[in-house]
């Protein structure tokens, strides 16, 4: 468990980077449920994460998919 949790952890600070790299002021998560199975990648995780680099976290779900509605096909 606590080789996965230091991989995990590699990365959440892995994808930070790729922010900082790209000048990414404001980190907008659409996701309904803003929960993830990967250590790091939770809401709380994330803005934890952010803040400590000096990137603005938005929750903004209804921008996301509507997963209540049927999907189409094309």
């Amino acid at each position: 468990m606590y080789y996965r949790r230091k991989i995990l952890l590699a990365l959440l600070e892995q994808y930070i980077n790729k922010l900082i790299e790209n000048d990414v002021k404001v980190l907008c998560d659409v996701r309904r449920n803003p929960i993830s199975m990967k250590f790091g990648f939770s809401k709380h995780q994330l803005i934890k994460a952010c803040n400590g680099v000096g990137i603005e976290y938005k929750h903004i779900p209804e921008v996301g998919i509507d997963l209540s509605s049927p999907i189409k096909k094309l």
